[in-house]
């Protein structure tokens, strides 16, 4: 049925405690709308209980850590069975209450393709543009101070020439640095 809040509210609570002023942030369950991030089917209200205990135990313990939910992951054209599509799960933790328990979204882009800038199209693979989708998902649930992380991305395996990849690299970062709700993006 997925992770234990008491125990994940427990770890990330020691953890905090550890390493105060060292430890800012901590990303529960990327991946979490797969089944492998989450370690059983997706479940956006078990997950937004989960978001809440482990707040609830942070602050009680007097930490000032960020959690960072969610850790978004766009589906492969050959999802996994179980697999939850990353838009409609952030949709679920809104319905099920999560907006105050999630100060900061992130989304992994594991399998980029094409140019940094191109618009996504329905059907296509991921494109780096893909966190315009969730930051409107943010916004038809009122979460206009939420911040988007993007957690992790890299660019497309078909630019394998090392300029290339660096001009992908430097268009990627000057489009994401125009974003004002863009908190990080980690490469």
């Amino acid at each position: 049925s997925g992770p234990n809040p008491e125990s994940v509210a427990a770890v990330s609570t020691a953890l905090a405690r550890q390493y105060p002023g060292t430890l800012l942030a901590i990303e529960l369950f990327p991946a979490a709308n797969t089944t492998q991030g989450w370690g059983a089917p997706p479940d956006p209200a078990a997950y937004a209980r989960l978001l809440q205990s482990t707040r609830a135990a942070i602050q009680s313990a007097q930490s000032d850590v960020t959690l960072i939910a969610a850790g978004l992951t766009p589906l492969s054209s050959n999802p996994v069975p179980g697999d939850m599509d990353d838009l409609a799960f952030l949709a679920g933790l809104y319905e099920a209450g999560g907006r105050e328990d999630m100060p900061v979204i992130s989304i992994r882009l594991p399998a980029l393709s094409g140019d940094p800038l191109a618009s996504p199209t329905a059907g296509s693979p991921p494109y780096l543009r893909h966190f315009e989708a969730i930051r409107q998902i943010m916004l038809n649930y009122g979460h206009e101070q939420g911040l988007l992380w993007i957690s992790g991305f890299a660019w497309p395996s078909e630019y394998s020439d090392a300029q290339a990849q660096a001009d992908w690299l430097v268009q990627a970062y000057e489009l994401l640095q125009a974003r004002l709700y863009l908190g990080a993006a980690f490469f």
